[in-house]
């Protein structure tokens, strides 16, 4: 059973995702129906998407589940792999630096 902490960093994940999937379909929608503005429904996506990914690159850090190593990773790397939401925050499809095993590593958050 997860713990209270990582209940409320999973609830906490959830609702950024959530926010996220809003604005996606209200830009999307504004795109539809207002045609002839879609290049600023399209950067107002893109800022968007990237200001999370980079909130999320600076509020957590991901763990081996192999070799229990906690390791940052680049930007870059966090908006282009494979991410898949859990019962205790998340994992992401990751090589791990320490023993080079690609694997789903534990999404925690920093210190």
């Amino acid at each position: 059973m997860p713990t209270r902490e990582e209940s409320a960093q999973f609830n906490r994940s959830t609702a950024y995702l959530l926010v996220l999937a809003g604005v996606f379909i209200i830009t999307s929608a504004a795109a539809f129906y207002l045609p002839e503005y879609w290049p600023i429904w399209a950067a107002i996506a893109v800022v968007v998407v990237i200001t999370l990914v980079v909130w999320h690159n600076r509020s957590f850090d991901y763990r081996c589940k192999y070799c229990n190593t906690t390791f940052a990773i680049s930007v870059w790397r966090n908006l282009r792999s494979a991410h898949v939401p859990t019962e205790t925050g998340g994992e992401k499809y990751l090589c791990c630096p320490a023993c080079s095993i690609n694997d789903w590593a534990q999404i925690v958050r920093k210190d």
